[in-house]
């Protein structure tokens, strides 16, 4: 009887068996067949994808309770370096009443400093009294002969003692304006990277000016999402409503592929008869900034010519004029700086912080405009804030509550407060989730006066205010202030994806929206809650991670080889990357046919010792065959101090340099735990195969050994598969590339791989 019982339980086991087996291989089958997944199929752990929307809405991020004792250490208790406004001291000053300029006989001499129209650098006189320096700067006054600006350099004895500069109101050509009443003028102030999170902590008495306003006088836009966390794809978006989808970005380093095209919004200004003013913190003379953004960089010619392209650049963007902005080399230059950023702890000048100098001016620039009853649009990009520590944004507290104040009494003018994005470097973005997902998460408040309100009446008022709970971007904003000089503006076609209006936020815009609705240039968070599905660090993924990194070393060895031909090497002084970890992985799915995978690489190289971030995207295609591949990429951690080590020819974020250089071809690395193995492919006597091999994937790369190019043709099989799609590779002498990925899709059921590898003379 025993002995039945065993036989009859052991037959229904072996069914049971077969019968799993069966199950297993149809749904395994079924990964195979080009109908449309069901969400998260390769990823088990989550059970539905929605859009980011709770009731139709967007809802920003909570920012968690670790997040905000470390906000709390980093800025909270810390203080930046401050100017000491003491310290200041005037020796001419303007009367605005009488429109003249006295000074004070204090000084033994004077040394008066200006731009010179021939080749933009400060050209400076002396004068040995008080009455000649004040004739002079009168003179100056009278006829227009200036940008804006004079230092004035007081000397007792032989000696300086100090600098003054001294704030010149423009002289007003008057246009003919299109119309009988004055159009109205508008006026911008672009603060990078400072997110909406970190103006509200940082700038308690700006938020305070802020809310003093009339109810109708602000409109705050609380859902603003970033088109990246850069300044210039920001405002070419808010210029010229233009985005670069390139697949492969320029370096912050590198010139962009085509200039800021200000022309767009600036032009359309011009033609109806306004002034044009932009305003800068940043050396012309220097890599950044406007010349660098209009392409008239070119820092091989001399001097003259330089300054003639910029000024040939700036006609062509319908910038009449930068004024002020040409005074930051002088100041730049007295802090032992070339630019302001992270090495500047605070840009004072003659004890007044630098953004002080510039909202003083537009308030001189704005008052010639009205005296003269002429409209104009003026733009001014403060750099205070893009600071590592974050602290150095706390400066911006002691001058913005006055110019908030004094934007609500431009009776005609329309005043726009905004950021492009938030602080990219220091330890609150690259230690948190939440730090990295506030870069994308900007700030735009508007104020509008009474005399403003009336004229744009209440339909409008009314679409602002509505729109100040739904997901805007920069795109919008473009078309917000184009409609008001172009009556009839038109969406082209490749802006209608992301549902603008051709009045922009003049007109309502869906309540429905989602991330995938405004235009978000890779790599980039979404501001929404559960746009982006958080995953769980896990072995599964270290496949995935592993392919990234592959394909950054591959791109690196690439142009290594290109801007050194003439060496044998796969790498320079710029090191292959091995992986060391990853983390803050999620997936955004915006059809069933595919999935977008977001997640933090850290690397580091045989030489040094040091995590360095990078931020990838990666996309799963599920049709015939399941296809990954790597969308884009940035760099989290600064990359700046490579730069004096980088090879010729290798764009810096992708550098970990030092000068002793790494072997020829490192070929034995351990990336995320996998060690390397090698392998001769048949009987080739150059070509090494390089295989890496994970609990749930396999990564595999080729190595040219010889002088002579070499083919691989590649055929991969497998079940329950995820992999590169490449049929044959090209490797070239001494050179590594990536043969192919083979990555488990579900975790439920098993996978294999076959790989077939042939070598072509």
């Amino acid at each position: 009887m025993h002995l039945k019982l065993r036989l009859v339980l052991i037959a229904f086991a072996g069914i049971a068996i077969f019968l799993l087996y069966i199950t297993e291989s149809f749904l395994a089958s079924l990964i195979h067949t080009k109908t449309a997944l069901p969400a998260h199929v390769w990823l088990p752990e989550q059970s539905e994808w929605h859009s980011g929307m709770e009731n139709g809405k967007c809802i920003p991020h909570n920012v968690s309770a670790d997040a905000l004792r470390l906000i709390d250490d980093l800025f909270l208790f810390q203080e930046p370096e401050r100017c000491q406004p003491e310290l200041f001291k005037e020796v001419c000053r303007l009367s605005p009443r009488i429109h003249a300029i006295t000074c004070d006989n204090m000084c033994k001499s004077y040394k008066i400093g200006l731009i010179r129209e021939q080749n933009g650098t400060t050209h400076w006189r002396r004068f040995i009294n008080s009455q000649r320096a004040e004739a002079f700067l009168n003179r100056l006054l009278a006829n227009g002969n200036h940008r804006g600006f004079a230092f004035v350099d007081c000397f007792v004895r032989q000696e300086q003692t100090f600098t003054q500069l001294l704030l010149l109101p423009p002289v007003v050509e008057e246009k003919r304006v299109a119309s009988d009443e004055v159009p109205l003028s508008i006026n911008i102030v672009f603060l990078d990277s400072l997110s909406r999170a970190h103006f509200k902590r940082m700038l308690p008495e700006s938020v305070k000016a802020l809310q003093s306003l009339e109810k109708s006088s602000l409109v705050d836009f609380r859902l603003v999402q970033s088109v990246k966390h850069r300044t210039y794809e920001n405002v070419q978006a808010l210029f010229a409503g233009k985005l670069d989808f390139t697949l492969n970005p320029f370096g912050v380093y590198d010139l962009p592929p085509e200039p800021l095209h200000l022309e767009v919004l600036f032009g359309a200004y011009r033609r109806r008869g306004y002034h044009t003013l932009w305003l800068e913190d940043l050396c012309w003379q220097w890599e950044w900034g406007l010349v660098k953004d209009l392409l008239a960089l070119d820092a091989e010619l001399p001097m003259a010519d330089r300054w003639r392209r910029f000024q040939a650049a700036l006609e062509r963007a319908e910038v009449e004029r930068v004024d002020l902005s040409l005074a930051s080399c002088h100041v730049l230059k007295s802090l032992n700086a070339k630019d302001p950023f992270g090495k500047v702890p605070v840009v004072c000048f003659n004890g007044k912080l630098g953004d002080e100098y510039f909202l003083d001016y537009l308030h001189l620039y704005h008052g010639a405009m009205a005296a003269k009853r002429q409209p104009y649009i003026s733009f001014f990009m403060s750099n205070t804030a893009h600071d590592p520590s974050g602290l150095r944004a706390k400066n911006l507290d002691s001058v913005l509550p006055k110019f908030i104040r004094s934007a609500d009494r431009l009776s005609n003018t329309l005043t726009i407060l905004l950021s492009d994005h938030g602080n990219s470097y220091g330890p609150y973005p690259e230690d948190t989730v939440d730090g990295k997902l506030e870069l994308y998460h900007p700030f735009v408040f508007v104020v509008i006066p009474d005399q403003v309100r009336a004229r744009l009446g209440p339909a409008k008022m009314d679409a602002l205010r509505g729109n100040q709970d739904r997901l805007v971007s920069f795109l919008d904003l473009h078309y917000t202030l184009l409609s008001l000089v172009d009556p009839k503006p038109v969406v082209p076609p490749e802006h209608r994806q992301f549902r603008v209006n051709e009045r922009g936020l003049w007109q309502p815009v869906p309540e429905n929206r989602t991330c995938a609705e405004v235009p978000r240039l890779q790599p980039n968070h979404c501001i929404c809650q559960g746009f982006e599905a958080p995953l769980t660090n896990r072995s599964f993924y270290a496949p995935l991670a592993d392919y990234a990194l592959t394909r950054l070393n591959e791109v690196l060895s690439m142009q290594f080889r290109r801007g050194n031909s003439r060496s044998v090497a796969s790498f320079g002084a710029c090191q292959k990357l091995v992986g060391t970890w990853y983390e803050h992985i999620s997936e955004v799915r915006t059809q069933a046919s595919s999935a977008i995978l977001t997640m933090y690489v850290h690397a580091r190289t045989a030489l040094l010792e040091v995590d360095e971030i990078f931020f990838v995207i990666l996309e799963i295609i599920y049709e015939d065959k399941n296809v990954v591949r790597l969308l884009s990429f940035d760099r989290i951690t600064a990359y700046a101090p490579y730069a004096a080590c980088v090879d010729e020819g290798v764009q810096l974020k992708l550098c970990v340099c030092s000068k002793r250089k790494s072997d020829m071809l490192p070929l034995g690395s351990v990336s995320f735990n996998a060690p390397s193995e090698l392998d001769a492919l048949g009987d080739s006597r150059c070509l090494e195969k390089v295989s890496r091999s994970h609990p749930d994937g396999i990564i595999m790369e080729i190595v040219n050994l010889c002088r002579e190019e070499a083919t691989v043709r590649i055929k991969l099989e497998g079940r329950n598969m995820i992999s590169t799609e490449q049929r044959q590779v090209q490797v070239h002498p001494f050179a590594m590339h990536l043969l192919f990925v083979s990555i488990k899709q579900d975790e439920r059921f098993k996978w294999d791989y076959r790989v077939y590898l042939k070598p072509i003379s």
